[in-house]
């Protein structure tokens, strides 16, 4: 198994678990918890590609949706 994580500032995280093929996302924010999946991985290859086109910096993205 393989974990992945990102934590923001604000200590919000992003984890990604895969195993046995199939890949987990869950999202951790204070004491709200929301996991969806099993992802195969090519569903998640082709939103990878996407999300690449329409990358911008981060800074830019945040000013677009600032935390409520």
């Amino acid at each position: 198994m393989t974990t992945l994580e990102l934590t923001d500032p604000d200590g919000d995280c992003l984890t990604i678990t895969i195993d046995s093929g199939s890949i987990w996302i869950t999202c951790t924010n204070d004491d709200d918890e929301v996991t969806v999946g099993p992802f195969a991985p090519d569903q998640l290859d082709s939103l990878s590609r996407t999300a690449a086109r329409h990358s911008r910096p981060w800074a830019e993205a945040n000013k677009r949706h600032p935390r409520r």
